[in-house]
Protein backbone atom coordinates (compact mmCIF):
# COMPACT_ATOMS: atom_id res chain seq x y z
CA UNK A 1 0.00 0.00 0.00
CA UNK A 2 1.17 3.58 -0.33
CA UNK A 3 0.52 6.58 1.35
CA UNK A 4 0.21 7.67 4.99
CA UNK A 5 -2.54 5.46 7.84
CA UNK A 6 -4.62 8.82 7.62
CA UNK A 7 -4.79 9.23 3.72
CA UNK A 8 -5.67 5.42 3.54
CA UNK A 9 -8.46 5.80 6.47
CA UNK A 10 -9.74 8.32 3.87
CA UNK A 11 -10.05 6.60 1.16
CA UNK A 12 -13.03 3.97 0.82
CA UNK A 13 -12.69 -0.10 1.54
CA UNK A 14 -13.04 -0.72 -2.92
CA UNK A 15 -9.78 2.10 -3.42
CA UNK A 16 -7.95 0.64 -0.32
CA UNK A 17 -8.37 -2.97 -1.77
CA UNK A 18 -7.78 -2.15 -5.22
CA UNK A 19 -4.08 -1.34 -3.94
CA UNK A 20 -3.74 -4.89 -3.03
CA UNK A 21 -4.19 -6.18 -6.55
CA UNK A 22 -1.19 -6.66 -8.29
CA UNK A 23 -0.41 -4.44 -11.23
CA UNK A 24 -0.54 -7.03 -13.88
CA UNK A 25 -3.90 -8.16 -12.64
CA UNK A 26 -5.73 -4.65 -12.74
CA UNK A 27 -3.81 -4.71 -16.10
CA UNK A 28 -5.36 -7.16 -17.77
CA UNK A 29 -8.51 -6.39 -15.77
CA UNK A 30 -9.26 -2.69 -17.87
CA UNK A 31 -6.83 -4.03 -21.01
CA UNK A 32 -9.52 -7.25 -22.47
CA UNK A 33 -9.55 -7.34 -25.70
CA UNK A 34 -12.67 -6.45 -26.87
CA UNK A 35 -14.63 -6.25 -23.62
CA UNK A 36 -13.64 -2.58 -22.45
CA UNK A 37 -12.65 0.78 -23.95
CA UNK A 38 -9.66 2.71 -21.47
CA UNK A 39 -12.61 4.36 -19.28
CA UNK A 40 -14.44 1.44 -18.26
CA UNK A 41 -13.47 -0.71 -15.60
CA UNK A 42 -13.57 -4.16 -15.56
CA UNK A 43 -14.87 -7.39 -13.70
CA UNK A 44 -12.64 -6.96 -11.44
CA UNK A 45 -13.11 -3.29 -10.30
CA UNK A 46 -17.11 -4.55 -9.90
CA UNK A 47 -16.49 -6.71 -7.35
CA UNK A 48 -14.16 -4.45 -5.36
CA UNK A 49 -16.79 -2.21 -5.50
CA UNK A 50 -19.76 -4.45 -4.27
CA UNK A 51 -17.19 -6.01 -1.22
CA UNK A 52 -16.14 -2.67 -0.55
CA UNK A 53 -19.97 -1.56 0.37
CA UNK A 54 -19.98 -3.94 3.13
CA UNK A 55 -16.84 -3.35 4.50
CA UNK A 56 -17.14 0.78 4.37
CA UNK A 57 -20.66 0.14 6.38
CA UNK A 58 -18.92 -2.70 9.01
CA UNK A 59 -16.15 0.18 9.76
CA UNK A 60 -19.17 2.91 9.96
CA UNK A 61 -20.90 0.76 12.74
CA UNK A 62 -17.25 0.07 14.47
CA UNK A 63 -16.88 3.65 14.64
CA UNK A 64 -20.06 4.75 16.00
CA UNK A 65 -19.22 2.52 18.78
CA UNK A 66 -16.67 5.34 20.26
CA UNK A 67 -19.42 7.73 19.68
CA UNK A 68 -21.50 5.27 22.00
CA UNK A 69 -19.14 5.75 24.89
CA UNK A 70 -20.37 9.54 25.87
CA UNK A 71 -24.17 10.31 26.91
CA UNK A 72 -23.14 13.85 24.26
CA UNK A 73 -22.83 12.02 21.10
CA UNK A 74 -24.77 8.51 21.76
CA UNK A 75 -27.17 6.66 19.76
CA UNK A 76 -30.54 8.26 21.05
CA UNK A 77 -31.69 4.94 22.03
CA UNK A 78 -28.59 4.54 24.24
CA UNK A 79 -29.78 7.81 26.75
CA UNK A 80 -32.18 5.54 28.59
CA UNK A 81 -29.67 3.27 29.11
CA UNK A 82 -27.00 5.19 30.09
CA UNK A 83 -29.35 6.81 32.90
CA UNK A 84 -30.10 3.83 34.63
CA UNK A 85 -26.34 3.08 35.23
CA UNK A 86 -26.45 6.68 37.48
CA UNK A 87 -29.90 6.23 38.66
CA UNK A 88 -31.31 8.39 36.20
CA UNK A 89 -35.18 7.62 34.83
CA UNK A 90 -35.23 9.92 31.33
CA UNK A 91 -38.22 11.33 30.36
CA UNK A 92 -39.76 10.26 27.07
CA UNK A 93 -41.49 13.27 25.99
CA UNK A 94 -38.88 15.66 26.41
CA UNK A 95 -36.35 16.27 23.23
CA UNK A 96 -33.30 14.02 23.37
CA UNK A 97 -30.70 17.53 23.74
CA UNK A 98 -32.70 17.59 27.41
CA UNK A 99 -32.30 13.97 27.55
CA UNK A 100 -29.03 14.07 27.49
CA UNK A 101 -28.54 17.05 29.98
CA UNK A 102 -30.64 15.04 32.50
CA UNK A 103 -27.70 12.14 32.32
CA UNK A 104 -24.78 14.28 31.84
CA UNK A 105 -25.89 16.65 34.98
CA UNK A 106 -27.38 13.96 37.15
CA UNK A 107 -24.71 13.62 39.56
CA UNK A 108 -23.63 16.87 40.07
CA UNK A 109 -27.58 18.25 40.73
CA UNK A 110 -27.86 14.92 43.22
CA UNK A 111 -25.35 16.63 45.59
CA UNK A 112 -27.29 19.87 45.28
CA UNK A 113 -30.71 18.21 45.68
CA UNK A 114 -33.30 20.79 47.05
CA UNK A 115 -31.36 24.06 46.34
CA UNK A 116 -32.85 26.88 44.01
CA UNK A 117 -30.61 25.52 41.42
CA UNK A 118 -31.50 22.79 41.22
CA UNK A 119 -35.14 23.08 40.99
CA UNK A 120 -34.55 25.51 38.22
CA UNK A 121 -32.46 23.27 36.21
CA UNK A 122 -34.78 20.22 37.07
CA UNK A 123 -37.87 22.30 35.23
CA UNK A 124 -36.12 23.39 32.53
CA UNK A 125 -35.14 19.78 31.83
CA UNK A 126 -38.64 18.63 32.14
CA UNK A 127 -40.29 22.19 30.40
CA UNK A 128 -37.52 23.62 28.45
CA UNK A 129 -38.92 27.04 29.88
CA UNK A 130 -37.41 29.14 32.46
CA UNK A 131 -38.06 28.44 35.89
CA UNK A 132 -38.04 30.96 39.02
CA UNK A 133 -38.08 30.00 42.59
CA UNK A 134 -39.44 32.83 44.70
CA UNK A 135 -39.25 32.46 48.42
CA UNK A 136 -41.58 33.94 51.02
CA UNK A 137 -39.57 37.08 53.10
CA UNK A 138 -37.23 35.21 55.86
CA UNK A 139 -38.40 35.17 59.03
CA UNK A 140 -35.51 37.28 61.63
CA UNK A 141 -37.04 35.84 64.59
CA UNK A 142 -35.66 32.11 65.68
CA UNK A 143 -38.75 31.61 67.83
CA UNK A 144 -41.07 32.00 64.02
CA UNK A 145 -39.28 28.84 62.61
CA UNK A 146 -41.61 26.41 61.22
CA UNK A 147 -40.69 22.86 62.38
CA UNK A 148 -39.05 20.41 60.16
CA UNK A 149 -38.70 23.33 57.48
CA UNK A 150 -35.87 23.52 55.30
CA UNK A 151 -34.05 26.52 54.19
CA UNK A 152 -33.37 26.81 50.26
CA UNK A 153 -32.08 30.24 49.59
CA UNK A 154 -29.70 32.68 51.50
CA UNK A 155 -25.76 32.31 51.82
CA UNK A 156 -24.97 32.79 55.71
CA UNK A 157 -24.73 29.66 57.40
CA UNK A 158 -27.30 28.90 60.53
CA UNK A 159 -27.76 26.25 63.40
CA UNK A 160 -30.85 24.23 63.03
CA UNK A 161 -32.99 22.04 65.50
CA UNK A 162 -31.81 18.29 64.04
CA UNK A 163 -34.88 17.63 62.34
CA UNK A 164 -34.98 20.32 59.99
CA UNK A 165 -33.11 20.03 56.53
CA UNK A 166 -30.55 22.78 55.82
CA UNK A 167 -29.50 23.86 52.96
CA UNK A 168 -28.46 27.38 53.20
CA UNK A 169 -28.51 30.28 56.03
CA UNK A 170 -31.84 32.19 56.10
CA UNK A 171 -34.97 31.47 57.85
CA UNK A 172 -37.93 30.86 55.42
CA UNK A 173 -41.39 30.53 55.45
CA UNK A 174 -43.12 27.32 54.38
CA UNK A 175 -44.20 28.03 51.12
CA UNK A 176 -42.29 28.43 47.27
CA UNK A 177 -43.55 30.24 44.57
CA UNK A 178 -42.44 28.23 40.70
CA UNK A 179 -43.05 30.35 38.34
CA UNK A 180 -42.23 29.13 34.88
CA UNK A 181 -42.11 31.33 32.36
CA UNK A 182 -43.33 30.31 29.05
CA UNK A 183 -41.29 31.54 25.74
CA UNK A 184 -42.92 29.85 22.82
CA UNK A 185 -40.23 28.96 19.65
CA UNK A 186 -40.93 31.57 17.12
CA UNK A 187 -40.43 31.55 13.28
CA UNK A 188 -40.25 34.19 10.94
CA UNK A 189 -43.25 35.95 9.87
CA UNK A 190 -44.23 38.78 7.06
CA UNK A 191 -47.85 40.80 7.40
CA UNK A 192 -49.48 43.25 6.07
CA UNK A 193 -50.77 45.07 9.03
CA UNK A 194 -54.49 45.85 9.26
CA UNK A 195 -55.75 49.72 10.32
CA UNK A 196 -57.81 49.66 13.51
CA UNK A 197 -57.66 53.44 14.02
CA UNK A 198 -56.59 56.30 12.05
CA UNK A 199 -53.18 55.68 11.20
CA UNK A 200 -52.66 53.24 13.80
CA UNK A 201 -52.18 49.44 12.53
CA UNK A 202 -51.98 46.41 13.98
CA UNK A 203 -50.81 42.88 13.31
CA UNK A 204 -54.46 41.59 14.79
CA UNK A 205 -57.15 43.56 14.96
CA UNK A 206 -59.22 41.79 17.52
CA UNK A 207 -56.24 41.33 19.94
CA UNK A 208 -52.83 42.31 21.23
CA UNK A 209 -49.85 40.26 19.36
CA UNK A 210 -46.49 40.49 21.51
CA UNK A 211 -43.52 41.11 19.66
CA UNK A 212 -40.38 38.89 20.39
CA UNK A 213 -36.73 38.05 19.79
CA UNK A 214 -35.40 35.10 17.67
CA UNK A 215 -34.73 33.31 20.73
CA UNK A 216 -38.83 33.92 21.90
CA UNK A 217 -38.16 36.19 24.73
CA UNK A 218 -40.91 39.37 24.83
CA UNK A 219 -39.44 42.85 23.48
CA UNK A 220 -41.43 45.51 26.10
CA UNK A 221 -41.61 49.33 25.48
CA UNK A 222 -38.92 49.94 28.22
CA UNK A 223 -36.55 48.62 25.78
CA UNK A 224 -34.31 50.66 23.15
CA UNK A 225 -35.58 50.57 19.54
CA UNK A 226 -32.20 51.43 18.02
CA UNK A 227 -30.86 47.80 18.72
CA UNK A 228 -33.93 46.02 18.03
CA UNK A 229 -35.86 47.90 15.21
CA UNK A 230 -33.87 47.46 11.51
CA UNK A 231 -33.16 45.31 8.35
CA UNK A 232 -32.77 41.62 10.02
CA UNK A 233 -33.19 42.47 13.25
CA UNK A 234 -36.45 41.36 15.66
CA UNK A 235 -38.75 43.90 13.97
CA UNK A 236 -38.81 45.10 10.27
CA UNK A 237 -41.04 48.19 9.26
CA UNK A 238 -41.57 48.95 6.23
CA UNK A 239 -44.14 52.08 5.28
CA UNK A 240 -46.00 51.54 1.54
CA UNK A 241 -47.78 54.37 -0.24
CA UNK A 242 -48.81 57.33 0.51
CA UNK A 243 -45.53 59.78 1.76
CA UNK A 244 -43.23 57.14 2.12
CA UNK A 245 -40.61 57.95 -0.60
CA UNK A 246 -40.74 61.97 0.46
CA UNK A 247 -40.28 60.97 4.63
CA UNK A 248 -37.86 58.24 3.60
CA UNK A 249 -36.13 56.75 6.48
CA UNK A 250 -37.76 56.47 9.84
CA UNK A 251 -36.37 56.66 13.35
CA UNK A 252 -37.99 54.16 15.69
CA UNK A 253 -39.53 54.93 18.73
CA UNK A 254 -41.32 52.24 21.20
CA UNK A 255 -44.49 54.11 22.11
CA UNK A 256 -47.94 53.31 23.86
CA UNK A 257 -50.51 52.31 21.68
CA UNK A 258 -53.51 50.80 22.95
CA UNK A 259 -55.65 53.42 22.01
CA UNK A 260 -57.24 53.86 18.89
CA UNK A 261 -57.18 57.25 19.07
CA UNK A 262 -53.19 58.13 17.65
CA UNK A 263 -50.99 59.31 19.66
CA UNK A 264 -50.65 63.39 20.15
CA UNK A 265 -47.86 63.79 18.03
CA UNK A 266 -45.23 61.00 16.25
CA UNK A 267 -42.02 63.56 15.39
CA UNK A 268 -41.22 63.93 11.90
CA UNK A 269 -38.82 61.09 10.22
CA UNK A 270 -40.23 58.76 13.22
CA UNK A 271 -42.19 55.69 13.26
CA UNK A 272 -43.87 54.89 16.47
CA UNK A 273 -44.11 50.48 17.61
CA UNK A 274 -46.03 49.17 20.62
CA UNK A 275 -44.05 45.64 20.58
CA UNK A 276 -46.49 44.66 23.89
CA UNK A 277 -49.62 45.19 21.22
CA UNK A 278 -48.16 44.91 17.78
CA UNK A 279 -48.73 48.39 16.25
CA UNK A 280 -47.43 50.89 14.62
CA UNK A 281 -48.03 54.86 14.22
CA UNK A 282 -46.44 56.60 11.32
CA UNK A 283 -45.11 60.27 11.87
CA UNK A 284 -48.20 62.91 12.00
CA UNK A 285 -48.54 64.19 8.48
CA UNK A 286 -48.36 67.85 7.32
CA UNK A 287 -51.75 66.96 4.95
CA UNK A 288 -54.79 65.93 6.83
CA UNK A 289 -55.98 62.78 5.64
CA UNK A 290 -52.51 61.36 4.59
CA UNK A 291 -52.38 59.22 7.38
CA UNK A 292 -55.30 57.02 5.61
CA UNK A 293 -53.25 55.90 2.77
CA UNK A 294 -50.40 54.60 4.49
CA UNK A 295 -49.99 50.83 4.55
CA UNK A 296 -47.28 49.47 6.63
CA UNK A 297 -45.88 46.00 6.23
CA UNK A 298 -44.12 44.04 9.24
CA UNK A 299 -41.19 41.26 9.89
CA UNK A 300 -41.78 39.92 12.99
CA UNK A 301 -40.81 36.76 15.29
CA UNK A 302 -44.42 34.62 15.35
CA UNK A 303 -44.45 32.35 18.50
CA UNK A 304 -45.11 28.42 17.22
CA UNK A 305 -48.19 26.68 19.65
CA UNK A 306 -46.87 23.34 17.90
CA UNK A 307 -43.61 21.57 18.06
CA UNK A 308 -41.79 19.89 14.99
CA UNK A 309 -41.64 16.16 15.82
CA UNK A 310 -39.21 13.67 13.93
CA UNK A 311 -39.56 9.85 15.21
CA UNK A 312 -40.60 6.40 15.02
CA UNK A 313 -44.57 5.86 14.18
CA UNK A 314 -46.33 3.52 16.41
CA UNK A 315 -47.12 0.41 14.58
CA UNK A 316 -50.84 -0.57 15.52
CA UNK A 317 -51.14 -3.56 13.03
CA UNK A 318 -52.36 -4.47 9.55
CA UNK A 319 -50.37 -2.21 8.31
CA UNK A 320 -51.75 0.97 10.38
CA UNK A 321 -49.66 3.55 11.86
CA UNK A 322 -50.09 6.51 14.71
CA UNK A 323 -48.33 9.32 13.63
CA UNK A 324 -47.76 10.04 17.46
CA UNK A 325 -44.94 7.60 19.27
CA UNK A 326 -46.89 6.94 22.48
CA UNK A 327 -49.75 5.12 19.93
CA UNK A 328 -52.20 8.23 21.23
CA UNK A 329 -54.73 8.66 17.77
CA UNK A 330 -54.24 12.55 17.73
CA UNK A 331 -55.55 15.07 14.78
CA UNK A 332 -52.62 16.19 12.70
CA UNK A 333 -52.21 19.85 12.93
CA UNK A 334 -50.31 23.13 11.78
CA UNK A 335 -47.49 25.25 13.27
CA UNK A 336 -49.95 26.83 15.21
CA UNK A 337 -51.77 23.93 16.37
CA UNK A 338 -54.69 24.25 13.93
CA UNK A 339 -56.77 20.80 13.26
CA UNK A 340 -56.48 19.98 9.45
CA UNK A 341 -59.84 19.08 8.28
CA UNK A 342 -60.12 17.14 5.47
CA UNK A 343 -62.94 18.24 2.19
CA UNK A 344 -63.31 16.77 -0.73
CA UNK A 345 -64.57 18.57 -3.93
CA UNK A 346 -67.45 17.68 -5.61
CA UNK A 347 -69.00 16.78 -2.16
CA UNK A 348 -72.15 18.44 -1.30
CA UNK A 349 -72.11 20.58 1.46
CA UNK A 350 -68.29 22.02 2.73
CA UNK A 351 -68.20 21.49 6.49
CA UNK A 352 -68.30 24.77 8.49
CA UNK A 353 -64.61 25.10 9.98
CA UNK A 354 -64.35 26.64 13.37
CA UNK A 355 -61.33 29.50 14.41
CA UNK A 356 -59.26 26.18 15.46
CA UNK A 357 -59.62 24.38 12.23
CA UNK A 358 -58.58 24.66 8.81
CA UNK A 359 -59.63 22.99 5.84
CA UNK A 360 -57.41 20.68 3.89
CA UNK A 361 -58.76 20.33 0.29
CA UNK A 362 -58.36 17.64 -2.18
CA UNK A 363 -59.10 19.03 -5.56
CA UNK A 364 -61.29 16.99 -8.43
CA UNK A 365 -58.84 16.00 -11.15
CA UNK A 366 -59.09 18.52 -14.16
CA UNK A 367 -59.87 17.36 -17.75
CA UNK A 368 -58.16 17.50 -19.63
CA UNK A 369 -55.28 16.40 -17.69
CA UNK A 370 -53.53 19.72 -16.61
CA UNK A 371 -49.76 18.27 -14.88
CA UNK A 372 -49.58 21.52 -13.62
CA UNK A 373 -52.57 21.77 -11.54
CA UNK A 374 -51.92 21.09 -7.41
CA UNK A 375 -53.67 18.45 -5.99
CA UNK A 376 -54.62 20.12 -3.07
CA UNK A 377 -55.87 23.91 -0.82
CA UNK A 378 -55.16 24.80 2.01
CA UNK A 379 -57.27 27.29 3.68
CA UNK A 380 -56.99 29.88 6.62
CA UNK A 381 -58.57 29.12 10.00
CA UNK A 382 -61.97 29.36 9.82
CA UNK A 383 -62.09 30.27 6.17
CA UNK A 384 -65.20 27.55 4.72
CA UNK A 385 -64.78 26.62 1.29
CA UNK A 386 -67.16 28.36 -1.21
CA UNK A 387 -65.41 27.18 -4.60
CA UNK A 388 -62.03 26.77 -6.36
CA UNK A 389 -61.79 30.48 -7.60
CA UNK A 390 -62.43 31.47 -3.61
CA UNK A 391 -59.59 29.12 -2.52
CA UNK A 392 -57.48 30.27 -5.24
CA UNK A 393 -57.43 33.96 -4.35
CA UNK A 394 -57.38 33.12 -0.52
CA UNK A 395 -55.75 30.06 0.40
CA UNK A 396 -52.36 28.39 -0.29
CA UNK A 397 -51.87 25.42 -3.60
CA UNK A 398 -49.47 22.54 -2.90
CA UNK A 399 -48.54 19.83 -4.61
CA UNK A 400 -47.24 16.48 -3.08
CA UNK A 401 -44.21 17.99 -2.08
CA UNK A 402 -45.82 21.13 -0.10
CA UNK A 403 -47.85 18.01 2.07
CA UNK A 404 -44.51 18.28 3.58
CA UNK A 405 -45.16 21.71 5.53
CA UNK A 406 -47.39 20.07 7.83
CA UNK A 407 -46.26 16.55 7.91
CA UNK A 408 -44.53 13.61 5.74
CA UNK A 409 -43.52 9.85 5.88
CA UNK A 410 -39.61 8.87 5.29
CA UNK A 411 -37.24 6.50 4.82
CA UNK A 412 -34.27 6.55 7.04
CA UNK A 413 -32.41 8.75 4.18
CA UNK A 414 -35.20 10.87 4.23
CA UNK A 415 -37.13 10.97 1.59
CA UNK A 416 -40.99 10.20 0.86
CA UNK A 417 -42.00 6.47 0.86
CA UNK A 418 -44.84 7.31 -0.99
CA UNK A 419 -45.68 8.72 -4.82
CA UNK A 420 -49.53 8.40 -4.22
CA UNK A 421 -51.53 10.29 -0.87
CA UNK A 422 -55.18 9.13 -0.46
CA UNK A 423 -56.96 11.35 2.48
CA UNK A 424 -59.62 8.94 3.94
CA UNK A 425 -61.95 9.78 7.72
CA UNK A 426 -61.60 5.66 8.49
CA UNK A 427 -60.09 2.67 7.07
CA UNK A 428 -62.06 0.31 5.49
CA UNK A 429 -61.84 -2.32 2.64
CA UNK A 430 -58.64 -3.33 1.11
CA UNK A 431 -55.10 -1.77 1.91
CA UNK A 432 -53.86 0.44 -0.03
CA UNK A 433 -51.31 -0.78 -3.19
CA UNK A 434 -48.13 -0.50 -2.77
CA UNK A 435 -46.43 3.01 -3.12
CA UNK A 436 -49.29 4.30 -1.84
CA UNK A 437 -50.53 5.35 1.71
CA UNK A 438 -54.09 6.16 3.12
CA UNK A 439 -53.90 8.91 5.58
CA UNK A 440 -56.77 9.93 8.43
CA UNK A 441 -56.04 13.40 9.33
CA UNK A 442 -58.15 13.27 12.39
CA UNK A 443 -56.67 10.73 14.35
CA UNK A 444 -53.33 11.02 13.13
CA UNK A 445 -53.13 7.61 11.66
CA UNK A 446 -51.81 6.35 7.87
CA UNK A 447 -52.09 2.68 6.56
CA UNK A 448 -50.04 1.27 3.94
CA UNK A 449 -49.84 -1.90 1.76
CA UNK A 450 -48.77 -5.01 2.29
CA UNK A 451 -45.10 -4.59 1.16
CA UNK A 452 -44.14 -1.84 3.11
CA UNK A 453 -45.96 -3.64 6.74
CA UNK A 454 -42.18 -4.16 8.29
CA UNK A 455 -40.43 -1.45 6.70
CA UNK A 456 -38.98 1.70 9.57
CA UNK A 457 -40.51 4.74 8.83
CA UNK A 458 -39.62 8.43 9.93
CA UNK A 459 -42.72 10.75 10.58
CA UNK A 460 -42.48 14.26 10.50
CA UNK A 461 -45.49 16.15 12.19
CA UNK A 462 -46.38 19.29 14.26
CA UNK A 463 -47.24 17.95 17.83
CA UNK A 464 -49.62 20.90 20.08
CA UNK A 465 -47.70 22.07 23.07
CA UNK A 466 -49.86 20.01 25.96
CA UNK A 467 -49.21 22.76 28.36
CA UNK A 468 -52.09 20.79 30.89
CA UNK A 469 -49.64 17.65 30.68
CA UNK A 470 -47.06 19.69 30.91
CA UNK A 471 -47.96 21.32 34.30
CA UNK A 472 -49.32 18.00 35.67
CA UNK A 473 -45.61 16.43 35.14
CA UNK A 474 -43.66 19.26 36.39
CA UNK A 475 -45.60 19.33 39.28
CA UNK A 476 -45.83 15.62 40.19
CA UNK A 477 -41.57 15.23 39.30
CA UNK A 478 -40.78 18.76 41.57
CA UNK A 479 -42.67 17.87 44.55
CA UNK A 480 -40.24 14.69 44.55
CA UNK A 481 -37.59 17.52 45.03
CA UNK A 482 -38.74 20.31 47.46
CA UNK A 483 -37.24 20.44 51.02
CA UNK A 484 -38.49 18.62 53.74
CA UNK A 485 -41.21 20.74 55.09
CA UNK A 486 -41.92 22.90 52.31
CA UNK A 487 -44.97 23.49 49.84
CA UNK A 488 -45.16 25.46 46.64
CA UNK A 489 -47.26 26.35 44.34
CA UNK A 490 -46.91 26.45 40.54
CA UNK A 491 -47.56 29.52 38.21
CA UNK A 492 -47.62 28.63 34.27
CA UNK A 493 -47.43 32.49 32.32
CA UNK A 494 -46.70 33.75 28.97
CA UNK A 495 -43.34 35.90 28.76
CA UNK A 496 -45.48 38.45 26.24
CA UNK A 497 -48.64 40.26 27.06
CA UNK A 498 -51.23 39.48 24.50
CA UNK A 499 -50.07 36.31 22.70
CA UNK A 500 -51.21 33.59 24.30
CA UNK A 501 -53.11 32.86 27.37
CA UNK A 502 -51.31 29.72 28.65
CA UNK A 503 -53.69 28.51 31.54
CA UNK A 504 -56.69 28.34 28.84
CA UNK A 505 -54.85 25.57 26.85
Amino acid sequence: MTGSGSSSKARNAAARMQELVPRWYRARNAGAPGALTATESGILDQLLAVLGVGLDNAREDIERLFDDLFVETCDPRLVPLIGDLVGVSVDPHVPVARQRHMVKDAIRLRRRKGTIEHIETLGWQLTGFELRVIEAKACTDERCRPRCTAVVSGTTHCVTPPRTAVVSGAVPRRGLHIEVRVAWPVRRSYRELVPVGPDIHAVDASGSVGLRRSDGTPILTSDDPAELVGPGRAIEVAMVGADALPLGPLRPIFMDLGSTVPPAYVPHHTIAIDPERGRVAGPTGPTPGIQYYRRYRLGLWQPLRAQWQVTTPARRGNGVFAFSQDNQPRPLTDAQAVNLVLFVEGECDGPEPSPNQRLLVVREPAWPPDPYQSRFFVLPPGHKYTGPDDALKHGLALDLAGLKRFFSIEDEWGWDVFSDVHFVTRFAGDPPADGTVEIDLGRGLFRVGPAHHNEDFTVRYYRPYDVRGLRTRLEEELRHHIPLGRSASFLFRDTAPGTTRVVEL
